[in-house]
């Protein structure tokens, strides 16, 4: 089983994220997990220390690469995005301090590289099939 959604629906409907694409299958295969389904959703922080990132692009482009993923994984089309702010205003973000600089192979490796073990562990106590 391949992608959830083919290449040439991504170039005829989202040409932008063909690259970002290209890069996530190389890193789901890296790590075992070509033709896996999951529901992909996008968690923003939307706290205070997160503006500068927000002004300058840097959630931005974490965010398409989640597209480019999702699409790989997730065959709805469709990337629910939820926004959270905590009374701790630690200004952490997953791709370090910053995320414009992270490669989308990099991000990628980041995003996916516990999910086998989850995998396997929710499918050993019939979570998942």
């Amino acid at each position: 089983m391949g992608a959830a959604i083919g290449l040439r629906t991504v170039e005829d409907s989202a040409p932008a994220l063909v690259s970002l694409y290209k890069s996530a299958g190389v890193s789901l295969r890296k790590h075992g997990l070509e033709g896996a389904r999951a529901a992909v959703y996008l968690v923003v922080d939307h706290a205070g220390s997160m503006r500068p990132y927000d002004e300058d692009g840097s959630v931005q482009a974490p965010a398409d690469r989640v597209l480019g993923l999702s699409a790989h994984l997730d065959d709805d089309g469709v990337v629910p995005t939820v926004f959270f702010s905590t009374d701790i205003d630690a200004g952490f973000f997953h791709a370090g301090n910053d995320p414009l600089a992270v490669p989308d192979d990099e991000l990628y490796d980041r995003l996916v590289g516990e999910f086998p073990a989850w995998l396997a562990a929710a499918r050993d106590r019939g979570i998942v099939a």
